[in-house]
């Protein structure tokens, strides 16, 4: 076995990359071409029971020097950096061949590295973190980022620009996990191939017998070979726990409770994580029969009842008939204490008890009302007791029954861990449990799954449901292939298949109906098009028993996640954004009300805004922005609050008020006209209702407008010009002329007889300003009518149609 020494060097501003970095070097032992070959050996001042002990009589660079290997007599050395160079070291202790002192320990252990037999692999995190100007530190901050600039500047040559020391870029701590592994992947397998005999034989890490992925179900005591990810909480609860002996492990659903519990703080507790409990009576899971063993219980597991599945947890190790112990218990629930004592009797001294109650939460939905405070009594009993413990995990949505118990808010107060959605560690979730079974995955899968998966609550289940699948399905081969994971429709067609099933077949007809009522609450559609989760009050969701029973079986199916913050009503929302892809049944209603969902809520919100800046104009949409707004409200016909009706008022309507109003100014009557042939056909009618205006220049604008608009406006314009009103008719008619078109020859001709003479005298100047065959039809015509004045017009008219004219006209000599 080749034993592997490996540096790792940085400042401080770049914590979260050594964290992955330790992550990442834990694993390689069993990589599938280095288990068993290679034994790694991390030198870092930071690492967990192996860094060096910083003293107070030396320099912290000093006593890293002493305490650990130096980086040039390691294997491999990483150095990262990002903004800060790192802290100075002492001069002349510290300096470089030529005099100068190194800037930092990194610098120098760089340096040191490359004065020896190590491979170097440099990593320069992108873009410099941002410097706020006002910082008290920006001058420092600053001088850091020029340190940093000027090392990297040293890397090139200076005349020439060629780069003398190699180096990789990364933007994200992810892209950096994908380098690092690669890269040290491939720098260890060097290493091991070199050995042509191993020095020592050891044989490899043994496998996990079948599926290393847990399903929808928690991890187990059993399980902690192959949990993975959740370091970082398991010591923070333990630590809790060493100050409290009442604990709850609150979060959402599907966020991991029950597995953090029995899969990681169990297990750590039996090996002595609290140096001042040396033994502990801990519950066990049996795999084989599938049943926890010692004090561990849901409070519903035997019907309405937590006395009794207390009690029948009790019996085994006291002995004692169940219901009797249920029954003192219910009677005297201080009681407690002294049974706990008795499962003690035999064990060593100093050895105390863990009651763990999982799935609290049932204490409210399960649980007969009675039960309920003689419970949380016998919880105040227990957890006083100086030889036990009490950890309970609950969904954060039933937190706010839990305060209106006083004595359980009490425990709450001091007694409360909440978990989140794991972060970055669910690369290790899909990486580590498949490395211990010796799966291994085709290239690009995990990253695939990873992105398909998000950090969703909720997704976590999902995501072990997927590979839990992906295993199953992967026939004889050890490897899980990109072909059985789009078989099985990936992380988002395995939540579809599960939704339509949990739909299916867990919910009857009348609970079925709800699908939409249900769903209309929880989906919002964003800017891009996009289905979004929308949390919802869950008493506006489940608002009657089948919308109680869809939320319910749904939330059950860790589909649905109902939440609550300390203090507020719980809140529903779908567990996973990929429901609205990958369920059909859920993206097909979806598809069919996205865009009008998407501009319900983008409009109800402008009018909010609106009402809000004192209905200013400024905040009003245009007719382009409010003409898709009308077609949807008559689609989805919703209600419309007075604001919102007042908003999507059609913006010409209100235009027109003030274009009708003799006293604008006329550069404003300019800017309106302007706007109003922008918006055009729709602002036509309101247009030629201008042209009824008693006042001259509303009229000559209303018809500026409808010549502008062109066309469109020429159908209203001919029922104007038949209107009784000379004034409207003479408006109407000055605008045709100005818009032309054969359609409009025949209303001409007709005006040639109008009763007004400056209709006729308009017709008349029309007409003869066409100079077409028609319009000299129309003129000969009427040089024979009985109207004299029509006839004069008409011959004097004629007289510009040149030799078509010479024949009417010697006609018109003989009248």
């Amino acid at each position: 076995m080749r034993r592997v020494r490996l540096f790792v060097s940085s400042p401080g501003d770049v914590g979260d990359e050594r964290g992955v970095a330790r992550q990442v070097i834990d694993g390689l032992g069993y990589e599938p071409g280095l288990r068993g070959r290679a034994e790694i050996e991390v030198v870092a001042w930071d690492r967990p029971g192996g860094g060096a002990p910083i003293l107070a009589t030396r320099t912290p660079q000093a006593s890293i020097d002493e305490g650990l290997p130096r980086p040039s007599e390691c294997d491999i050395v990483v150095v990262l950096f990002w903004s800060r160079m790192g802290t100075p070291l002492p001069h002349p202790e510290y300096r470089k061949p030529n005099g100068e002192p190194y800037h930092s320990g990194s610098e120098w252990e760089f340096e040191d590295a490359l004065a020896g037999r190590p491979a170097v692999l440099l990593y320069r995190r992108l873009p410099m973190a941002p410097i706020d100007p006002d910082d008290p530190d920006a001058d420092q901050r600053w001088r850091q980022a020029r340190l940093v600039r000027e090392f990297f500047q040293r890397l090139r040559d200076p005349a020439t620009g060629a780069i003398l020391r190699g180096h990789k870029e990364y933007r994200t701590t992810e892209e950096f996990r994908t380098e690092l592994a690669a890269d040290l992947r491939s720098l260890v397998g060097r290493l091991v191939a070199q050995e042509d005999e191993p020095a020592v034989a050891a044989a490899p890490a043994p496998l996990w017998e079948g599926s290393p992925f847990p399903g929808l179900r928690a991890f187990t005591s059993r399980d902690a070979p192959i949990y993975f990810g959740r370091g970082r909480e398991v010591d923070e609860l333990l630590a809790r726990l060493a100050g409290s002996r009442f604990l709850a492990v609150v979060g959402a659903s599907g966020s991991g409770k029950s597995s953090l519990v029995g899969a990681g703080l169990l297990p750590r507790l039996a090996g002595g994580a609290l140096p001042d409990v040396p033994d502990w009576l801990l519950p066990d899971h049996d795999p084989k029969s599938n049943q926890w063993n010692g004090l561990r219980i849901t409070p519903g597991e035997l019907g309405d009842n937590p006395f009794l599945a207390l009690a029948v947890k009790l019996a085994p190790l006291i002995g004692g008939v169940p219901r009797e112990i249920a029954g003192d218990l219910e009677e005297r629930p201080e009681w407690i204490v002294e049974y706990l004592g008795r499962t003690l009797i035999g064990e060593p001294p100093g050895t105390e008890t863990l009651l763990f109650i999982d799935q609290f939460e049932e204490l409210f939905t399960t649980v007969g009302p009675d039960h309920v405070e003689p419970f949380v009594t016998l919880l105040v009993a227990a957890s006083g007791s100086p030889r036990c413990r009490v950890v309970v995990t609950m969904r954060s949505d039933f937190y706010h029954r839990c305060v209106d118990v006083p004595a359980l808010a009490g425990l709450l107060e001091h007694g409360q861990f909440p978990l989140a959605t794991p972060g970055d560690t669910l690369f290790d979730m899909i990486m580590r449990p498949a490395e211990r079974a010796g799966l291994t995955f085709e290239e690009g899968l995990p990253g695939r799954i990873l992105a398909d998966t998000g950090r969703d609550p909720g997704a976590l289940p999902l995501l072990a449901y997927t590979l839990d699948e992906l295993y199953r399905n992967r026939g004889t081969s050890r490897t899980l292939s990109h072909a059985a994971y789009e078989a099985l429709g990936g992380v988002r067609g395995a939540i579809g298949t599960r939704a339509e099933d949990v739909f299916t077949n867990r919910l009857d007809d009348a609970t079925q109906t709800v699908f939409s009522q249900v769903f209309r609450e929880l989906v919002e559609i964003d800017d891009q098009g996009l289905a979004a989760r929308r949390r919802a009050p869950l008493s506006q969701v489940a608002v009657d028993p089948p919308t109680r029973r869809f939320v319910d079986v749904f939330t059950d199916a860790r589909l649905l996640v109902r939440s609550a913050e300390p203090g507020q009503p719980p809140v529903v929302s779908v567990a996973h954004e990929a429901l609205f892809t990958s369920w059909t049944r859920l993206s097909d209603w979806i598809e069919l009300i996205r865009d009008d969902l998407r501009l319900l809520r983008r409009v109800r919100a402008a009018a909010r805004e609106w009402e809000e800046n004192g209905r200013a104009e400024a905040y009003l949409w245009q007719h382009e922005r409010l003409e898709p707004v009308y077609e949807m409200v008559e689609r989805l016909n919703p209600e419309l609050d007075p604001a919102l009706a007042a908003f999507i008022r059609p913006e010409y309507e209100l235009l027109l008020e003030r274009f009708r109003h003799p006293e604008v100014e006329g550069y404003r009557r300019q800017s309106i006209t302007d706007r109003l042939v922008a918006i055009g056909p729709p602002a036509i009618p309101g247009v030629l209702q201008a042209l009824h205006s008693a006042h001259a220049g509303v009229r000559s604008s209303a018809g500026a407008a409808l010549v502008r608009i062109g066309p469109p406006a020429i159908p209203g314009l001919l029922d104007a010009a038949a209107q009784p009103d000379a004034e409207v008719r003479l408006a109407a008619l000055a605008t045709l002329r100005q818009i032309g078109g054969a359609r409009t020859l025949p209303t001409f001709t007709k005006a040639l007889r109008d009763k007004d003479e400056r209709v006729r005298s308009l017709a008349t100047g029309a007409l003869a300003a066409v100079d077409t065959p028609a319009a000299a039809k129309a003129l000969t015509e009427a040089a024979k009518d009985a109207d004299i004045d029509v006839r004069w017009r008409a011959v004097g008219a004629l007289g510009t149609f040149g030799e078509a004219a010479i024949r009417p006209l010697l006609l018109s000599l003989h009248d």
